[in-house]
């Protein structure tokens, strides 16, 4: 478990992604079947490849948007545990795993905490939740990739983060300290 191997090369291991999910106040949400694409790598490299962008530069040029806002960027459906699922994998093809987990990161933050960091001492739900989210997603990649999320999160609930606090983009100084030392790259 935990990687695969071809032609004696490591890959990152393939994860199945469901509709289904739990919201923060514990609903669950199902992504409307009409939003799955049957072919969302070839229809998203299709299209990025039309705007002549990279997946890095496609989510570089939107900093900050959610998933959900990302996919409407697109003129066919597409889900965004899909869209999510194939930027992770082009992030491991293309050795760019510790920008793709702060960009993430940024992401899960933003989505979940719209107005800014709010842990001061305990842990509060929606903060919870959104670090639970990103923590989530990286373990999809495998237990290096874990263990590696969890020194980021176990930095930003140590940390004196001013209360409102969001990063602007995955090169958001607080950000890069929190992976000061932590390197995504080769951990799958």
């Amino acid at each position: 478990m935990g990687t695969n191997r071809i032609a004696g090369r490591r890959r990152c291991r393939s994860t199945t992604i469901t509709a289904n999910r739990s919201s923060a106040q514990g609903e669950v949400a199902t992504v409307p079947t009409d939003r799955w694409h049957r072919d969302p790598a070839g229809f998203l490299d299709r299209r990025l490849g039309k705007r002549g962008l990279t997946v890095q530069q496609f989510l570089a040029t939107r900093p900050g948007q959610s998933w959900n806002q990302l996919v409407h960027s697109f003129d066919e459906p597409v889900a965004p545990i899909q869209l999510m699922a194939y930027v992770q994998q082009a992030a491991a093809k293309g050795q760019w795993l510790d920008w793709y987990a702060r960009d993430s990161l940024v992401r899960a933050l933003g989505e979940h905490l719209p107005d800014g960091w709010r842990l001061q001492g305990a842990m509060d739900s929606r903060t919870a939740y959104a670090l639970a989210g990103w923590l989530t997603g990286m373990s999809i990649l495998g237990p290096a990739c874990a263990e590696r999320a969890h020194q980021v999160v176990d930095w930003l609930k140590r940390a004196e983060l001013p209360l409102g606090w969001l990063p602007d983009g995955p090169d958001d100084s607080r950000l890069v300290a929190a992976f000061q030392g932590v390197r995504f790259h080769g951990c799958c």
